[in-house]
């Protein structure tokens, strides 16, 4: 344990950590070739994306980001619970402890994402699935007015699952991953995690909507940090590749504070109401620090 600055650590994570540009290096050196070679609307066609070898690799390669954005944003989520609850009188665990701890328990810790999917999400991903299935048949098949009253429907219940999910389930499942790192390694079953969440939210619902306030608050901070950054950039350098790369790094540290914000709110409330419950300040299990 050390005193260091969350500042550090999130700046750290964002630029150095997890080396979020490698993976978008063609993606760079694609965009500066169009940009310098066919800089017209069809510059894409003029080097073969037409070309359906070309498109399978393009689609591969989604695919693969798709799974790296996945696995590291999962990390740096881990991450960030378990630094917040190594914090013992303002010092916290090491980053680089915290980042080999977060990736060795990645199997377990998606274990518990996909649990907690299956008990609170999946009702809302499949109305979605429903929802957007109907209204791409009706913008196929039906005439003009179904199509219009099908797309404000399919983006009216697109915007009511997001604010649900977002905001009202994200508040109920706040505790999840604290309760599971407070209880690593006990081979707990997953409903007896659960009931754990459901006491302590039962104890702690008044600030039910505390936690939601604090996201909306989040969520708006991203916004103008990324306003903000963007304009910043501009006014200082050339657009073009490399001002296009700061801004995406800059939002990136942006949301990354943002959501290290959220998670102190949540891990603030969830310390409190586990001391009204327990009479004690929760923990990491001491079996996790074996694995560092």
């Amino acid at each position: 344990m050390q005193q260091n600055s969350d500042v550090a650590f999130i700046f750290k994570r964002s630029f150095l950590g997890f080396f979020w540009g490698i993976i978008f290096l063609p993606l760079f050196v694609g965009y500066f070739f169009l940009k310098v070679v066919s800089p017209d609307a069809l510059a894409a066609h003029n080097i073969g994306v037409g070309n359906p070898y070309v498109m399978g690799g393009i689609i591969f390669y989604m695919i693969i980001t798709a799974l790296y954005s996945f696995v590291v944003g999962h990390v740096k989520h881990m991450e960030q619970v378990i630094r917040l609850m190594s914090d013992i009188k303002e010092k916290k665990m090491l980053s680089a402890q915290s980042l080999l701890l977060s990736k060795k328990i990645f199997k377990d810790s998606v274990k518990f994402k996909i649990a907690l999917f299956l008990k609170y999400y999946w009702f809302v991903s499949v109305v979605y699935l429903f929802v957007f299935v109907g209204a791409l048949y009706q913008f196929v098949y039906a005439p003009f007015y179904q199509k219009v009253v099908a797309l404000v429907f399919a983006g009216v219940v697109a915007l009511i699952g997001w604010m649900y999910v977002h905001f009202f389930l994200a508040a109920k499942t706040r505790f999840g991953y604290f309760i599971f790192l407070s209880h690593f390694g006990e081979l707990l079953p997953t409903h007896e995690l659960f009931n754990e969440m459901k006491k302590l939210s039962v104890a702690d619902s008044n600030d039910d909507g505390i936690a939601m306030m604090g996201y909306l608050k989040r969520d708006t901070a991203v916004d103008l940090g990324s306003v903000v950054t963007s304009s910043t950039v501009d006014s200082f350098g050339s657009r073009g590749l490399g001002s296009d790369i700061a801004k995406g790094y800059a939002r990136g540290v942006a949301f990354d504070a943002s959501e290290y914000s959220k998670l102190e709110l949540d891990y603030n409330q969830y310390k409190t109401v586990y001391n009204k419950v327990y009479g004690k300040n929760p923990e990491l299990n001491p079996g996790l620090m074996i694995l560092v």
